[in-house]
Formats: structure tokens, C-alpha cells, sequence
């Protein structure tokens, strides 16, 4: 597979490793699967196929930054108008938010065909702007979704035995494809919080017992804190800490209990 430079500091740099990305969760921060696995997993196609369409996607990022540079570099362009006594130029300036529909059997590569130009163009949202941009987006999705359709449901497969608190099954796990109708297993009981802290200011690691055993876990994107013993939705995960590989728990949500405050 062709590797491209990194930017880092205003330069470009070889990869070191020359290995291949991954896909993060933008949701969890973690890492799920490899992103021709991520295609797969999304609308099925075999693997050879969905690898060409990453190695495409990629390449249409770098055609359109070589060509917002060019096109930079170009400046205004002169239009001839038939009278020296006036002069005419045409400059381009982004619009705005642009839409995209993408279909389902090219989502990753026809999504790139839209967003690179858009990219290119200057199409994004500045950050001041964006809370105006999420109220319309509120607005339009209660307009048009009802309230079962907004809010979040999520189907667990029960308690995890802890014989199956294992590694080599989160191994198994992570090399599957999952997807829409097929989702990886969730598991949902009540633990008993030990100890909790703030990581990064914004995730919360835990210390846990689950089922009489010590476990760490963590929950990203989220600080307020939990209970002594409270419910919790989770996915296997596995992290390493001097050279040893543990299994820990990746939080996906909490059943809190009435008497608690959030």
C-alpha cells in the first residue's frame, strides 16, 4: 500500500513505522477497527474493494490541497473586457456550509468526492458560528424526527460472565465486522465503583469491582461522577501497562439509582 508524508510543525516527514492508520471512535476516542474494516463493516463490500476505495479517498485529499494551494498561489483572475479604461478580476470565496448526500455503496469514497472540494473551496464552519449552525440542526431534526427517533436506545446483551473477562476474547472481538443489525456485544450489571479520576480533564478512569474482582474502566467524553454501585453498559476493551495486557471496560452509558443526583 502507498504511504504518504505526515504534517507535523509546518513539514512534511516520512512515517517512521510505515504502518497503517486506524479508525477512532470520534464518539469514544478509541481505536475499533482499521478503516478498510470500517467499509466493510458499513455496507459490506469485500475487503480488496474497500481497501482501493481508502488508498482513492486519500488520494482525492491530496489532489485537492495541491489544488487549493495552486489555485491560492494563482491570486484573482484577470477578465478581459473589451476597454482598457475598466478592469475586471473574478476571486472565489467559500459560500458556506455545503450539503452532501452520499450513497450507500461508495460512503466513504463518495463522501471524500464531496467534502475534499468543499475543503478545498474554504466551505467549513468557523467555531464562532458554531452554535448557530447546532440550533438549526436541533431545529430541523424535531421538525422532521419524532421523539422515539431522537432519543438514544441501546439493546445490551446482559451480564458478562467472568470467565469470559479475557484478552485473547477481546482479540476475537475486535477482528469481527460489525455493523448495522450486527452490533458488538454490550454487556449491562451493576458494579461497585472503588476509586474514580478525571483524564484529560474530560474522560473518567475507574477502578471497578465486577463480580467480587478488581477491573479498570473508563468512560470518555464524560466527568460528572458515579455512585458507589451503579449500572453500567459496556464494551470489552484491552489496554497495556508495562508490557501487560488487562482487559478494562469501555462505558457506554449508566443506569443511575433514583436517589442519586447526576
Amino acid at each position: 500500500m502507498q504511504t504518504t508524508e505526515l504534517y507535523f510543525d509546518g513539514t512534511f516527514a516520512a512515517p517512521r513505522a510505515g504502518g497503517s492508520l486506524q479508525a477512532i471512535n470520534p464518539a469514544t476516542e478509541t481505536v475499533f477497527a482499521r478503516i478498510a474494516a470500517v467499509e466493510t463493516r458499513d455496507n459490506g463490500k469485500p475487503i480488496p474493494e474497500a481497501e482501493w476505495d481508502v488508498g482513492d479517498a486519500a488520494f482525492v485529499f491530496n489532489y485537492y490541497a495541491d489544488l487549493a494551494e495552486s489555485h491560492e498561489a494563482e491570486g484573482a483572475q484577470s477578465v478581459d473586457v473589451g476597454d482598457e479604461a475598466f478592469s475586471s478580476s473574478i476571486s472565489t470565496e467559500p459560500l458556506g456550509v455545503v450539503g452532501a448526500i452520499t450513497p450507500w455503496n461508495f460512503p466513504l469514497l463518495m463522501a471524500v468526492w464531496k467534502v475534499a472540494p468543499a475543503l478545498a473551496a474554504g466551505c467549513t464552519i468557523e467555531e464562532e458560528h458554531l452554535d448557530t449552525f447546532e440550533a438549526a440542526l436541533q431545529r430541523v431534526a424535531h421538525e422532521w424526527l419524532d421523539a422515539a427517533t431522537l432519543e438514544r436506545r441501546m439493546e445490551a446483551d446482559g451480564a458478562l460472565d467472568k470467565q469470559y473477562r479475557r484478552t485473547d476474547l477481546v482479540d476475537t472481538l475486535h477482528k469481527e465486522v460489525w455493523g448495522q443489525g450486527f452490533a458488538p456485544p454490550v454487556f449491562c450489571e451493576e458494579v461497585q465503583i472503588v476509586s474514580q479520576r478525571l483524564v484529560g480533564e474530560k474522560h473518567l478512569a475507574l477502578k471497578m469491582k465486577h463480580q467480587g474482582d478488581p477491573v479498570d474502566g473508563i468512560w470518555f467524553g464524560h466527568t460528572e461522577p458515579l455512585p458507589e454501585r451503579v449500572k453500567l453498559a459496556f464494551r470489552l476493551d484491552a489496554d497495556e501497562w508495562q508490557g501487560q495486557r488487562r482487559v478494562r471496560f469501555l462505558v457506554e452509558a449508566a443506569e443511575f439509582p433514583a436517589a442519586s443526583s447526576r
